[in-house]
């Protein structure tokens, strides 16, 4: 595939997302004044206009560095704050500081059990304004709020009046490598409020604002309703993980069991998930007798749809953007290049969040699907092409269709993880061989389980007996997945836990995996 220089004269959307994220990078490692980042931007931009009349080199290099120098300005535009932002009522010599802060719900509320049979809520909280004596002043900022002992539902867009303490965030004191002020500040998150219980919390009237989340958000507590309706514990917290991205319900023990077998993806709503959940769409669609454009243009609105159900997860955004350049390349009748997608697909999460880049979901995501690209069809013409040569045309005829699928599941699962594993060591600390083998059963499986729980969460109240009999077949199928798991989970060596790998010792790899590629693999491929 590189055989040539131009790969990337081609294709400059991909160096475009590469220079921007490094771009990001280096302003979080580096600080760099804004004021000479505007210079570097219109300087650049001045000798890029000049530069378009030679074009060739020069034009290129400047383009880059400009891409560069903006991504620099994303990061430092991202993480300064206004005046007014609620991190500033925060007082570094206060254990805690209480505010009467008026604000909105910008979030769908979390609701945990605790000990004792009390009930944790948690939302994301704009702040808007805060009591100063007897007048209010302008607030603005996100906080992450916490009502310690609720009762009482709180919905997505209710404006609330909160007595609270604020607080900044800490990292918890622990042995791993999470770091939970920064997962919070990827999110917008500065400051932590806590607010003892509902008599704390007054509701104020709803103005009859329209909003396009909420009727969505309602969609969503309707899907879980009935899921839990008919699916056991821990049942339905798994199916709601595999649809709705909901996981904060699940048993510890079965996020161990999934993460020890590399195979965790499945409990979060990735690519794979909405690649599936979209094709089954489709053929819905084309059963109905829709033609192929207006079922595209459906999916498109759908995807649009399921990604705030989702909860806009960078996973669910670059799967969504991907399936929706490909949908639209189909209308408008164009060629689709996957490399190109996933290179504008980052680009746009970036613009969004630029803080995104440094999230395990945005980087597993976008490295899963180039391993995937990349190097599963060289894996793939090592499994079939080596056997072909070994044999006469009519001894390959015999080659059942099953072999060959397992055939390229197994390239699929082994270029995932000879791609990801040294980014999973490192959120992670844990690495999982025994992932290859997982990913073989289950990915099968996942689609089978996502078009199930759509039927359940589908067939009319009225159909009762049809979703009973759909729920036994999926809790047949979660349990096999289970227990499936448990064994692999028990193999010796199927897993083992590492932490402080450097990040040198993954730059070798990545270049050995490039090399080992290039001179031996490259060779299996058939170019024409």
């Amino acid at each position: 595939m590189f055989q040539n220089k131009t790969y990337l004269k081609r294709r400059p959307l991909l160096v475009a997302f590469l220079l921007f994220g490094i771009g990001i990078i280096f302003a979080e490692k580096i600080s760099v004044p804004f004021s000479a980042v505007l210079v570097l931007i219109f300087v650049f931009s001045a000798l890029l206009c000049l530069a378009l009349f030679k074009g060739g080199t020069p034009f290129f290099i400047l383009s880059g560095l400009l891409i560069f120098i903006l991504g620099i300005a994303s990061y430092i535009n991202f993480n300064t704050l206004p005046k007014d932002h609620i991190s500033y009522l925060l007082k570094p010599d206060i254990k805690g500081t209480q505010y009467y802060i008026r604000g909105r719900i910008k979030s769908e509320p979390i609701y945990k059990w605790q000990r004792w049979s009390k009930r944790r809520c948690g939302f994301t909280f704009q702040a808007m304004a805060f009591k100063q004596g007897n007048a209010w002043l302008k607030l603005s900022g996100l906080s992450k709020a916490e009502i310690d002992d609720n009762e009482l539902d709180y919905h997505y867009g209710d404006d609330i009046v909160v007595f609270a303490t604020l607080k900044g965030p800490v990292n918890f004191s622990n042995k791993s490598n999470f770091d939970y002020v920064k997962y919070l500040k990827t999110k917008g998150v500065h400051v932590l409020i806590d607010i003892k219980n509902d008599d704390d919390i007054v509701a104020l009237k709803n103005n009859a604002r329209f909003s396009i989340r909420a009727p969505i958000y309602n969609i969503r507590r309707i899907i879980e309703k009935r899921l839990k309706f008919y699916l056991p514990y821990p049942d339905n917290t798994l199916i709601s993980a595999m649809l709705l991205a909901s996981r904060h319900s699940m048993p510890k023990r079965l996020r161990e069991l999934f993460v020890k077998t590399g195979s965790v993806h499945v409990l979060s709503v990735s690519g794979l998930h909405v690649a599936i959940i979209s094709a089954i769409i489709f053929f819905i669609l084309k059963v109905c007798c829709l033609s192929r454009k207006i079922s595209a243009i459906i999916v498109i609105l759908f995807l649009a749809i399921y990604v705030i159900i989702a909860q806009e997860r960078a996973p669910i955004l670059r799967a969504s953007i991907m399936i929706t350049i490909y949908l639209l390349s189909y209308i408008i009748e164009r060629d689709f290049d996957i490399y190109t997608a996933l290179a504008l697909s980052g680009i746009i999460i970036l613009l969004i969040n630029p803080m995104q880049i440094f999230t395990a979901g945005f980087v597993l995501s976008f490295a899963c699907v180039f391993s995937l690209v990349y190097l599963t069809p060289k894996l793939d013409a090592i499994f079939t092409r080596r056997k072909k040569e070994k044999v006469t045309p009519n001894l390959s005829g015999h080659l059942s269709r099953f072999a060959q699928y397992i055939k390229r599941l197994l390239s699929a699962s082994s270029a995932v993880f000879i791609g990801v594993w040294p980014i999973t060591a490192i959120y992670f600390n844990i690495i999982s061989p025994i992932s290859i083998a997982a990913n073989i059963f289950i990915v099968p499986l996942l689609g089978v389980i996502l078009c199930l729980g759509i039927m359940l969460a589908s067939v009319p109240i009225l159909l009762k007996p049809v979703a009973v009999t759909i729920a036994y077949i999926l809790h047949l199928l979660l349990v096999a997945v289970l227990r499936v798991l448990a064994a692999l989970g028990s193999v010796p060596f199927s897993y083992f836990y590492i932490s402080g790998i450097s990040l040198y010792v993954i730059i070798l790899y990545y270049m050995l995996v490039y090399i080992v590629v290039r001179l031996f693999l490259d060779r299996n491929m058939v170019y024409k």
